[in-house]
């Protein structure tokens, strides 16, 4: 081979090899600054991440910390009402024992005068067994009657005004024995309502529910017995009725026509018949539930079904069936105190208004329909 060729490929390599290397060299160098780039950007994204994350836990603790002050804050007001409770029976307490040492005062004190009073007689009867040489029976009835003619009138005020300190005593015992039951029974006050609103999805609504020339809700007021007024009130449809039980079987027949979407004479009469069932179920386990409550069993379907309808009546602002349980807790917690039949007590408190669910069915004679019922039942 030619020296030139030989010195020429040599020359070639050389070259080759050295721009190779150049190339090698900026790639490395290009990747470094991509990797740094990178792990900076790695490091700003760790720092952010880390920065969030610090406030977060700052926040949650400033939230647990004010949930923490706000529960400090209810339990300490909490027990505040307690010791007020508290010290206010424990002065009720302390005025009984007050009034009932009083008392023994009062007695120990006749007890001294009846016994002055037998001494006197004794010494009088002695006199005049030696003075008027009387016989022992003639002395005793005329001592007797000196002694009544003296001392009849402080007596009689002496007796009037213990009467009077009984009296006031047992009145005082039997408030405060009222006060502690009243005390440990707590009431929902609820508005008196003769109307029950319907909210509607749409307006449209309403006049499916007219129907044409007025068939459907003409239907509807003859199957529930409620007077329905549609254009009163915007979105709203209200019923109206004295009678709560038949307000809710009309609330939730509108329910279900408006969920079904079929509304018709037909299917509102089956509508209605399906609501009527339901109401009566919820009536008979509000019952069972309210008669379980106050502990009593046994008590006759016809007096659960009436008590189960109190569940929709009010009185006073006060729900009748919970005052009703809640005058059983009370008659039993004073049967309990007074030593009387706590279950009777429970029993005639729980029915005493049962008279208000016959209110709108039985004009003139739901004052006595207790009575009439529980004569009936008098041995259930």
């Amino acid at each position: 081979m030619d020296p030139i060729t030989i010195v020429l490929a040599v020359v070639g390599i050389g070259l080759g090899f050295g721009a190779n290397t150049v190339i090698t060299k900026r790639k490395l160098g290009s990747a470094e600054e991509a990797a740094d780039k990178e792990l900076k950007k790695a490091k700003k994204e760790g720092e952010k991440l880390v920065s969030e994350a610090r406030e977060k836990a700052a926040t949650m603790a400033d939230e647990a910390r004010k949930e923490d002050q706000t529960r400090r804050k209810e339990s300490k007001d909490l027990e505040q009402r307690l010791i007020s409770r508290q010290e206010s029976i424990d002065k009720k307490l302390d005025d009984l024992d007050k009034r009932s040492d009083n008392l023994r005062k009062g007695e120990d004190e006749v007890e001294a005068l009846k016994n002055e009073i037998r001494s006197i007689r004794t010494k009088q009867q002695d006199k005049l067994e030696k003075v008027a040489k009387l016989t022992k029976e003639e002395a005793a009835e005329k001592l007797i009657k000196m002694t009544e003619r003296d001392i009849k009138g402080d007596l009689t005020g002496l007796i009037a005004k213990l009467q009077n300190d009984a009296k006031e005593t047992a009145e005082e015992q039997a408030s405060a024995i009222i006060t502690a039951a009243m005390e440990r029974m707590a009431s929902d006050v609820s508005a008196e309502r003769t109307v029950t609103a319907v909210k509607l999805e749409d307006e449209e609504m309403k006049g499916r529910i007219i129907g044409k020339e007025g068939r459907n809700i003409q239907s509807l007021q003859r199957a529930t017995g409620v007077d329905i007024m549609v254009d009163d009130t915007p979105g709203m449809i209200i019923l109206s009725s004295f009678d709560p039980v038949r307000r809710e079987i009309a609330r939730q027949s509108l329910e279900m026509l408006m969920k079904d979407g079929r509304i018709h004479p037909g299917r509102i009469e089956e509508i209605v018949e399906k609501a009527q069932a339901n109401v009566q179920k919820e009536v008979m386990h509000t019952a069972e539930d309210a008669a379980r409550e106050v502990g009593i069993i046994g008590i006759p379907k016809e007096i659960l079904q009436y008590l189960g309808e109190l569940k929709f009546r009010t009185s006073y602002g006060q729900n009748v069936l919970k005052h009703s349980t809640e005058m059983a807790h009370i008659a039993g917690i004073i049967a309990e105190e007074l030593g009387a039949d706590v279950k009777v007590a429970k029993y005639a408190a729980l029915v005493h208004d049962l008279g208000k669910a016959l209110t709108h069915k039985m004009e003139g004679k739901h004052h006595h329909i207790s009575g009439e019922i529980l004569r009936k039942y008098g041995d259930a």
